[in-house]
């Protein structure tokens, strides 16, 4: 195999770990309570600028 192959496949196998590892990041917010959209501070969030 030629190297153009071995880094397509390097990146492509990098990208798809990152994919699942966002998925279970955000799963694992979610059930852990820190979903800020049901917390009683949800009006509160200090990245929503368009509130202030």
């Amino acid at each position: 195999m030629g190297w153009k192959i071995v880094v397509a496949i390097i990146v492509a196998g990098f990208v798809c770990v990152m994919i699942i590892s966002m998925m279970v990041g955000a799963i694992r917010s979610t059930r852990g309570g820190l979903d800020w959209d049901h917390t009683t501070d949800r009006r509160f969030r200090p990245w929503d600028d368009e509130d202030h």
